[in-house]
């Protein structure tokens, strides 16, 4: 028998890799390898100078924008006329304001007046506030017609009924501020004065004989008159 060749390089490196223990051995040392690599200094220093310079080429290739000053400066005119208009429209409201206070103001004096002026055509010399208050204080008021309505008791006739009817031709009824001892307001038309009285009070001459919800009973000289 011829002795066998030996191997060339070539064909041990072709049997070893065709080898299946070769295999795992060699895959296994490349597992270690790539393994150790991962956790090696020199390694990192690679990863981070590729990342760098990849970092390095995109700011170079990338290209500043350029920015719209045109636009910047409709919105800078824009916003710059919204703050005039604001400012017109504040003035203006301001403006108005104080010329209502005036107005108002004097407005306010002449009722005041009126109310002084009324606080003196009452009767027994009485303030308007005693009054107010006592009107206030009651849960009805029932005001009366402006129209003065008599409703005559025919007891008799003749000059008692003329003198009634002249002696309360110029009263009016004015409303009822009604309790359990209820007021009325009564005009003097004449006298430019109103009255507010009870049961049993006087007007000049002529007597509040009875008060209800919606009349009043005045009597003079014996005869008997209703303001409604």
């Amino acid at each position: 028998m011829l002795p066998k060749k030996p191997l060339t390089p070539e064909k041990q490196l072709l049997k070893l890799i065709e080898d299946p223990v070769a295999k795992d051995t060699v895959s296994l040392a490349a597992l270690k390898h790539h393994g150790l690599s991962f956790f090696s200094i020199p390694a990192w220093i690679a990863r981070v100078a590729y990342l760098n310079g990849r970092f390095l080429k995109w700011l170079k290739d990338s290209k500043p924008r350029r920015i719209d000053s045109k636009a910047i400066n409709i919105i800078l005119f824009g916003f710059v006329c919204f703050l005039g208009v604001s400012f017109i429209i504040t003035i203006s409201v301001s403006i108005l304001n104080q010329k209502k206070i005036p107005e108002l103001t004097l407005q306010a004096s002449s009722a005041i007046k009126q109310l002084e002026g009324f606080g003196e055509k009452t009767a027994r010399g009485k303030s308007v506030a005693y009054y107010l208050e006592k009107v206030s204080a009651r849960d009805i008021f029932k005001m009366g017609p402006k129209k003065t309505e008599t409703a005559l008791v025919p007891e008799k006739t003749g000059g008692s009924l003329a003198k009634i009817l002249e002696a309360t031709a110029h009263l009016k009824l004015v409303g009822i501020s009604w309790s359990s001892d209820p007021d009325a307001m009564i005009e003097d038309t004449k006298a430019l004065k109103t009255f507010f009285v009870k049961r049993g009070q006087m007007i000049d001459n002529v007597k509040v004989q009875a008060i209800f919800k919606d009349k009043v009973v005045l009597s003079y000289a014996g005869e008997e008159i209703e303001l409604k």
